[in-house]
């Protein structure tokens, strides 16, 4: 369903963007709280969502990947065709992983766009917090980690 973004963990909320990246021209999408990008089964604020995330929205036969030091977005990122923010960045069509820079939303307002990237994976880092892809115009942390309540894309992976 799609929310106005009040920033509950509890809550499945979603919104959808406009606008595209102008690094490679790729559009922003949509943002999810984790609530909703694990299909609405990893949600509460408290120890009652524990263990990695076992269901997400991405479609069959493909899910959230895992986050960390030892996760997939770590791997990606150690080979030498994505080793550095251009090469995360740069569209598909131009042999780079193209990751936008789409954002995040905190209590239904998107901000950043054009100037930071966030995405979940399914590994969980506490009971607030998930690992996540971060990026920016210097940096890549593949290991980072976020709230679950705030706003973030997904990239699907195969299983």
């Amino acid at each position: 369903k799609k929310t106005s973004g009040t920033g509950s963990y509890d809550n499945a909320e979603y919104i959808v963007q406009t606008g595209t990246d102008s690094y490679n021209g790729l559009p922003y999408g949509t943002l999810y709280n984790y609530c909703a990008a694990t299909a609405n089964t990893y949600c509460y604020s408290s120890s009652s969502s524990s263990g990695n995330a076992r269901y997400d929205l991405c479609p069959a036969g493909w899910r959230l990947p895992t986050g960390g030091s030892s996760g997939e977005f770590q791997t990606l990122y150690n080979q030498s065709a994505y080793n550095s923010n251009a090469k995360m960045r740069k569209s598909y069509a131009n042999g780079g992983a193209a990751f936008t820079f789409a954002g995040y939303f905190i209590v239904g307002a998107p901000t950043s766009q054009g100037s930071n990237g966030y995405y979940w994976s399914s590994t969980r880092y506490n009971d607030i917090n998930m690992r996540i892809l971060y990026l920016d115009t210097s940096n890549v942390l593949p290991a980072d980690i976020s709230n679950r309540n705030l706003g973030r894309s997904i990239r699907c992976v195969l299983k």
